[in-house]
């Protein structure tokens, strides 16, 4: 089995802290390669991230949200009052660079009009009435998921080919 890369990252409050250790507090961890705070599209998989995240905590897994978004512009953020999981702050593209995440070669083919996902996170973002923030990173930056054991063994990885295109928890729980 691949090895995750290792490395060391910001938390929201500042804090330097390393993977191999934060994967020893769960069996298995999920990190979610995001855009960042100020996309709606990404404010709708926040939500229902922190909302499902019972579910992935009842299996003994943990959440790590990679956002290209500095601590500050999330620590400032207004939708959502206190992340149930970690969010690794990343606004330089670090991470992004060496997972391997990709960037969308055109705005249209990040968002592919004719995925049924995307017009879903449409329906949900102007229900919630979520504003496009402040722009941050790559704007045409894929999302891409990981899991990982607490091995740092790399079991499964999925690379967004739109921005609409990631695994929901109901998916997630069941590739672990």
């Amino acid at each position: 089995m691949k090895k995750a890369f290792d490395f060391n990252y910001h938390s929201v409050d500042g804090d330097e802290k390393q993977l191999s250790a934060k994967v020893q507090e769960a069996d298995k961890t999920v990190l979610y390669f995001s855009r960042y705070m100020g996309c709606p599209f990404c404010q709708v998989d926040m939500m229902e991230l922190c909302e499902e995240y019972p579910r992935l905590r009842e299996k003994n897994v943990q959440l790590l949200l990679v956002l290209q978004s500095a601590p500050e512009t999330v620590r400032n953020q207004t939708l959502i009052k206190d992340f149930p999981f970690e969010v690794v702050c990343d606004p330089e593209g670090t991470l992004y660079r060496l997972y391997g995440v990709k960037t969308a070669s055109s705005m249209l083919k990040m968002i592919n009009p004719l995925d049924r996902k995307l017009w879903k996170k449409i329906r949900s973002l102007l229900k919630h009435k979520l504003k496009h923030g402040a722009y941050e990173g790559n704007e045409q930056q894929l999302p891409a998921l990981f899991l990982l054991n607490h091995n740092m063994d790399l079991f499964y990885s999925h690379y967004a080919k739109s921005i609409s295109d990631m695994p929901n928890i109901d998916n997630i729980l069941k590739l672990l």
